[in-house]
């Protein structure tokens, strides 16, 4: 269940475990709040798997067993779901 969450630093600091199960597996945002103001808004980052790839593919053969012009765009598609989330913390 999707939801959102409001926590203080301290709240988050003391159950920060069960804060990252929470927004992984639940789906939540969670805004941590100092002293009243809102400081920062965790989200989970959406990641896709190799089997979800292959899933993507066994889909896209069965339901479409010869090309057609839109074959490729859809490969591409999918491929794009294999992409590493962009690192906020990376030196550019």
């Amino acid at each position: 269940m999707m939801g959102m969450k409001t926590l203080t630093a301290t709240e988050a600091s003391r159950g920060f475990s069960a804060l990252l199960d929470s927004i992984a597996q639940g789906g939540d945002d969670v805004t941590i709040t100092r002293g009243g103001v809102p400081i920062v808004r965790m989200t989970a980052i959406k990641t896709h798997t190799w089997a979800q790839f292959k899933r993507g593919m066994g889909d896209l053969v069965s339901n479409n067993p010869r090309p057609d012009d839109g074959w490729a765009d859809e490969v591409d598609a999918l491929r794009a779901l294999l992409t590493e989330p962009e690192n906020p913390w990376a030196d550019d």
